[in-house]
């Protein structure tokens, strides 16, 4: 990415404060300036890096608690696990014992589409939902305890959010869809990001001077991601790759990649080079696993155009910036060594960050049925020979199999 674009980003895209402080109590200076053309340190990257004090949580295979492969919420708490698939939403217990499904997919009565956007605001034990195939006029309400649906929150844009999150216990921060308000509408939504009460009343936004290229529009507006998980609330536009801390209506640079980049102006249909930065949706106060993605142009694949991509994953140490690109990835568990290749979207099996800032693996018994005993001193000997029991136990149509347990901290690599 060239120096003006960044500039423009940083002082012209949103009203920004420059922070170098406390986040949330934690004491860390930024932002953080990774230049990833030029990064010369290369890591093999352990499961055991990252993860401690773990446990294993075994879901509770039924007939009615037969959980499908892509899981889009996943909520893990001390005496409840929520689990939504494209079937519906299922309630375990904290040790995984089945005890309900609690939202059916279906078009009758209190059922939801199959694709919904989901967040569980955990003070007042309520599920929200968007559900993206059904009214896009509100926020779906279900109360966990009760077990039943509350009277929907309003929303103050009557279109499609791709992000949403419950801010300060009262409001909602949101973003809609670029393209939520068509460019030939005669004020396209010019937010990035907007706060709504529960009522449905707008409260405030930042608007966005950010646009994006189509050829069959005058213009987009880029919108804003929303990433949570260690009591902070960072923000992305969509095809701009600065990385924002958000507080106080403020907003501030917290990670700024440079890199060359094909394309100054962004398009919706990137030229041949052009890279973006991807991010896990939530974050942990430890580290940040992002990759760098480049496109490469269009393959014909059996008479269809598919749009081809290289991909880079680099590991961040938040609590001193440095940072290192990934070239292999050890599951010490299963006794898993994965290469890196660029044709690779995510990593297979890598660790991923909850809402509540907890770290997770899943782990699907095809996985387990292929994988060697491993031992070594990364994990008590206790876990590996629970391990081995599940491994043991398992069979083919079984649920998934959770690794549950808190970011490492500090990170021994990368010190």
């Amino acid at each position: 990415m060239k120096k003006t674009r960044l500039l423009l980003t940083i002082f012209c895209l949103l009203p920004t404060v420059w922070n170098c402080g406390r986040l949330n109590g934690q004491q860390t200076t930024f932002p953080f300036h990774l230049d990833l053309d030029n990064c010369k340190v290369s890591i093999n990257l352990k499961l055991s890096d990252l993860i401690d004090s773990c446990r294993f949580i075994q879901l509770e295979t039924t007939s009615k608690s037969i959980l499908d492969n892509n899981i889009n919420l996943l909520y893990i708490g001390k005496n409840k696990i929520l689990i939504g698939d494209r079937n519906g939403v299922y309630k375990f217990s904290g040790d995984g014992k089945f005890i309900k499904k609690l939202i059916n997919t279906g078009r009758g009565p209190n059922e939801i589409s199959e694709a919904c956007v989901f967040h569980y605001y955990e003070a007042k034990n309520l599920l929200l939902i968007e559900n993206r195939l059904g009214s896009k006029d509100n926020i779906l309400r279900y109360d966990i305890q009760s077990e039943r649906f509350l009277t929907p929150i309003k929303k103050c844009f009557p279109v499609n959010w791709s992000d949403f999150i419950v801010y300060q216990d009262s409001l909602l921060m949101g973003s809609i869809e670029i393209g939520g308000y068509l460019p030939q509408d005669p004020i396209p939504n010019p937010y990035a990001l907007f706060i709504q009460n529960f009522k449905g009343e707008f409260i405030s936004g930042i608007k966005s001077t950010k646009r994006l290229v189509h050829e069959n529009y005058k213009e987009l507006f880029q919108r804003m991601s929303i990433h949570t998980g260690d009591k902070n609330v960072y923000l992305k536009n969509s095809h701009d790759d600065t990385i924002f801390y958000f507080n106080n209506n403020k907003v501030s640079p917290y990670i700024i990649p440079f890199f060359k980049n094909g394309s100054d102006i962004p398009k919706m249909i990137p030229d041949v080079g052009t890279k973006h930065v991807r991010l896990e949706k939530y974050a942990n106060k430890s580290f940040m696993i992002f990759n760098l993605s480049e496109f490469g142009g269009w393959k014909n694949e059996n008479g269809f155009s598919r749009a081809a991509y290289n991909y880079n994953f680099y590991l961040l140490n938040k609590s001193n910036g440095k940072y290192g690109q990934i070239r292999s990835y050890t599951d010490d568990l299963l006794g898993k060594v994965t290469d890196i290749d660029k044709s690779m979207k995510n990593i297979p099996g890598v660790i991923n960050s909850l809402p509540n800032g907890k770290l997770y693996v899943l782990y699907f018994p095809h996985e387990l049925s292929k994988s060697i005993n491993l031992k070594s001193s990364a994990f008590p000997e206790k876990l590996y020979s629970e391990f081995s029991l599940i491994k043991k136990n398992i069979i083919e149509t079984d649920n998934p199999i959770l690794l549950l347990g808190v970011p490492k901290t500090p990170l021994i690599i990368l010190k």
